[in-house]
């Protein structure tokens, strides 16, 4: 019977701390702010690779190389989406971290 109180208890309280995380002043909820960044890859039958990140050209990467750089400054990947047009496919690489 005292072990059911104390787990009882013990799990009353890890609630009450949970609850407490969630909610801010005046028991508003607070959401987690995150920021997002698109790289693009352009990759053309023929000719060179090209990459954008945020819609400026960068040079001298590849997506893999730059995706685990973004990785390495808190950055995760959430989703990759492609599309084949003629002689181009491309891949826009979704990344998001908090604020």
């Amino acid at each position: 019977m005292r072990v059911k109180f104390l787990v009882a208890t013990a799990l009353a309280l890890v609630l009450a701390a949970v609850g407490m995380n969630l909610h801010g002043q005046g028991g508003k909820t607070v959401r987690q702010a995150w920021e997002y960044k698109a790289l693009v890859g352009v990759f053309p039958i023929t000719g060179a690779t090209t990459l954008h990140e945020d819609g400026s050209p960068i040079r001298g990467t590849s997506p893999l190389s730059r995706a685990r750089e973004l990785g390495d400054e808190g950055w995760e990947l959430v989703s990759v989406a492609g599309t084949v047009l003629r002689d181009t496919t491309q891949f826009l690489y979704w990344f998001k971290r908090p604020k």
